[in-house]
């Protein structure tokens, strides 16, 4: 009744509880009596990074390296993140490090430090599916995807600067296949480029910047798109400001829209109503209200 079963410099791995056990080198159908780690904590996941294998718990990670089954050494990652208890799926390598969904947000270990990619994105974060056990992780060309059976999904975006969005793609299970460079699903394929891009809607996640509770002034939003028409409305704290209205197809779009008047709040939100075209970046300009202060200046006549 083992968990978890992966392979790290040929010894093979798995879980029950708070006890980690190793197999014999090479060999997954030994595994000897006296080949296991026991820790503070259940076991909820692992990971692999280069030649160690990364174990973790709901409220730590541990580093675990060596070659013979009675001689492994761990050796804790300072953290407090971990994976919730039937999670364990959420866990991939990306590039150089290892993504999973934390009790907090999604994070990044690139094997010396953990970063919660998503700290200043998300005020609170939950798992798309309530069951835990339905929730997984899977990327496809610099993009994590945290997807469950049902629920509304997470995209974090990596390419330059991490940028996180919702989706309604549903999978009770992701498999990314690198000699076609896709990532299946008993779904499909996630992130087919199939379907219209006619009469859509959509919202962005709120632009918030570096603190979701500071008071920010707002004055405009730029949208670059191709074959653009719709509506765009703004919406500060969740209540519409100003709508823009683009009602003969631009080719190439790339347009300011200036609001009617300077918007106040913590942060904002661009909704795409009964839109066609691609769009390619959505940017706000705003500055933070603490940072501004008054001037008053003499004219020596």
């Amino acid at each position: 009744n083992l968990n978890g079963l992966i392979e790290s410099s040929n010894l093979f791995y798995a879980f029950k509880d708070n006890r980690l056990h190793v197999s014999d080198y090479g060999n997954p159908n030994s595994w000897p009596e006296s080949g296991f780690l026991d820790f503070d904590q259940d076991i909820t996941g692992l990971g692999t990074l280069g030649s160690e294998l990364v174990v973790f718990t709901e409220y730590g990670m541990y580093r675990v390296f060596g070659t013979d089954p009675s001689l492994l050494k761990k050796v804790q990652i300072p953290t407090t993140e971990g994976v919730k208890n039937g999670a364990r799926k959420t866990i991939t390598k990306f590039q150089s490090g290892i993504l999973f969904a934390g009790l907090n947000g999604l994070c990044f270990y690139d094997g010396q430090k953990v970063n919660r990619i998503t700290q200043n994105n998300l005020s609170t974060f939950a798992l798309p599916d309530s069951t835990v056990a339905n929730n997984h992780g899977g990327y496809l060309e610099d993009t994590y995807y945290l997807l469950g059976t049902s629920g509304t999904g997470y995209k974090l975006d990596l390419k330059g600067t991490p940028m996180l969005s919702r989706t309604t793609q549903n999978a009770s299970n992701l498999f990314f296949r690198g000699s076609d460079n896709t990532l299946y699903a008993d779904t499909g394929t996630i992130s087919d480029p199939t379907g219209t891009r006619q009469n859509f809607t959509a919202t962005t996640r709120k632009f918030a910047g570096a603190d979701i509770n500071a008071e920010k002034l707002f004055y405009s939003v730029t949208l670059t798109a191709q074959s653009f028409t719709g509506t765009i409305n703004v919406l500060v704290d969740g209540t519409q400001t100003d709508t823009f209205s683009v009602g003969t197809e631009v080719v190439d779009l790339d347009r300011t829209f200036y609001f009617g008047g300077t918007r106040q709040g913590n942060g904002l939100q661009v909704q795409l109503s009964s839109c066609t075209g691609q769009v390619n970046r959505i940017s706000v300009n705003y500055d933070n209200s603490d940072i501004l202060f008054n001037s008053l200046f003499f004219v020596k006549s």
